[in-house]
Formats: structure tokens, sequence, C-alpha cells
């Protein structure tokens, strides 16, 4: 048996983790289809992991690690939705799709390595930083990404653009969209939420986190076309996909 870890504190931030924790639990098992299609989006990953890591080249490198980051920042978006704290996983989720754009546009170079060292050498002096910044500007990479799938750059670009409206930047849908009022005789009360396990609060949250990592595997497998079809992902994302679109529908609002 594995050993317990010790209650949390009495304090504020301690009472916050402990709410967090139970509401990614709770949401988990009252949403038991929502939650075995993201358990399926996982297996995807870990799938294309595996795939990418077999054989060696140099250019696929720092893809490999993007990838690798991809993921990381759909499980991240996930546990903030499922916790209630959806609108700070659009931040998450915007650097998902940031992060299979780098991969694309790294792995897409003319010049063998030199978009690659750009980006290692961003710190190096303020001239590299600026040359980095403008070789990685979302206009650049994001035409990369039309040059080889028109209608998938098109479909990230819209995700971009929602994940910044709604909590990607600080704009008024995602800033106060976490207000709740409260009214009586006498005053109007005004409530900044942060842990909010408001059901279409949530499912618009998952349904964002799965398109986003649908199509940052689309986007990797343009990288790794002959591995993603050995292992079956071609057909595996396109049955997540739809999936996905008859999952969430219930949950749209007229």
């Amino acid at each position: 048996m594995e050993p317990q870890p010790p209650a949390w504190e009495s304090d504020s931030l301690s009472k916050y983790f402990q709410d967090a924790e139970y509401n990614e639990r709770v949401t988990a098992l009252r949403y038991p289809a929502e939650y075995a299609l993201l358990q399926r989006v996982q297996q995807a990953f870990e799938r294309a992991e595996e795939s990418a890591e077999k054989g060696f080249a140099r250019s696929t490198v720092l893809p490999r690690i993007l990838l690798a980051r991809a993921h990381s920042a759909f499980l991240a978006a996930v546990r903030l939705a499922l916790s209630g704290q959806s609108i700070e996983g659009q931040t998450v989720l915007r650097s998902g799709i940031e992060q299979a754009w780098y991969a694309l546009h790294i792995s897409t170079d003319p010049a063998p390595f030199a978009r690659a060292e750009s980006w290692l050498r961003r710190h190096e002096s303020d001239e590299a930083t600026a040359r980095s910044q403008q070789e990685f500007s979302v206009s650049n990479v994001k035409t990369t990404h039309e040059g080889i799938d028109a209608d998938g750059a098109r479909a990230m670009h819209w995700l971009y653009k929602t994940l910044i409206d709604f909590g990607g930047h600080p704009n008024q849908r995602g800033v106060l969209g976490a207000i709740k009022r409260d009214e009586d005789d006498e005053k109007i009360d005004y409530k900044v939420g942060i842990l909010q396990p408001d059901e279409k609060r949530i499912m618009m949250a998952l349904k964002l986190a799965v398109a986003v990592a649908l199509g940052a595997l689309r986007i990797f497998r343009h990288m790794y076309p002959e591995r993603f079809a050995i292992v079956g992902l071609d057909d595996g994302i396109r049955d997540l996909e739809r999936g996905a679109d008859a999952l969430f529908k219930q949950y749209a609002t007229a």
C-alpha cells in the first residue's frame, strides 16, 4: 500500500489546492463519457510520442521535444478545466498550439537547422532575440502551416483566436465570464470566481482542449507521416474528432 500524503493545512492556499483536487476527481466521475474521451486523446499522444522516438535525425530532435510540451499543455489545460479553473486553461492551450507551430516551422526549414539555431540562440544578444522573435512570430509559423495544410491552419488559427478571446489574453469574455452577480434589496455584489465547476464552462474548456490536442497531432503528422500511419493514428485522430463532435454537441447553446 502506497503511503498517503499528510492532509492539507487549514490556510487559504492549502484549501485552494484541496478544493481543486476534489473538483478534478468529482468532475471526472460525474462525466464518464467525457473523461473516457480525454483518456483516448492521452493514448493518442502517447502513441505519437512513441512513433516519433523511432529513428533519429537531427532535424527532428526539437520537434520531438515540442511534441512532449504540446502534450503537457493538453494535460495542464484538462486539469485546470476539471478543477473549475477553465479560464486560465486557455492560456495553456494557446501555448500548445504555438508548440506545434514552432515544431512544424523548424522541421520544414529549407536551410538545414537555421531556424532551430535561431530559436536556440534567442538569448545570446538583443539582435539574436529580435531575429528569433521575427522568425517565430505567430504570423510566420502560421504561414508555414498554411503552405502545408491550408484547412488545418485555418482551423488552428480559429482556435488560437478563440482561446485569446476566452482567457488566453485578459479580454472581456474571459475576465468577465468568471463574475457572479448577487443582488438583494440593499446592494449588488459582484464576485470574481477562481474555482467555478460550472458544467457549460467546463465542457467548453474540455472541448477546446480536445480540439487543440487533435489539431496539434495533425500538425505533427506532417512531420512523421509514415510512423503515424503505421500505428493507425490517422484513423484514430479522425475517430476522436467524430466522437468529440457528437459528445460535446449536447452542451451547445442555441
